[in-house]
């Protein structure tokens, strides 16, 4: 699934909005963000993989990094997202 995600500024907010971070939390596919989408051309900078910290998939992991490869971006991050409630 792919979509468009409006990033956050604040350091302190959430880095996806609200609807994202639902498409994050209960997408039962793969989900790729464009970050500020345009119409235009423009190259990929960042690739970003959530990534599950309870159980993590290390063939996901490795299928993120050649997205990134693919992509020619010049960095990769991978995150884990945690709650007060986890």
């Amino acid at each position: 699934l792919m979509a468009g995600a409006l990033e956050r500024d604040s350091d302190h907010r959430f880095f996806l909005g609200g609807v994202a971070r639902g498409l994050l939390q209960h997408a039962p596919c793969d989900l790729f963000l464009v970050t500020n989408p345009t119409e235009a051309e423009r190259t990929i900078d960042r690739v970003i993989v959530e990534v599950d910290l309870k159980s993590p998939n290390l063939a996901a992991l490795q299928r993120a990094c050649e997205i990134a490869n693919g992509l020619r971006a010049s960095h990769l991050l991978f995150i884990g997202v945690q709650t007060p409630f986890d």
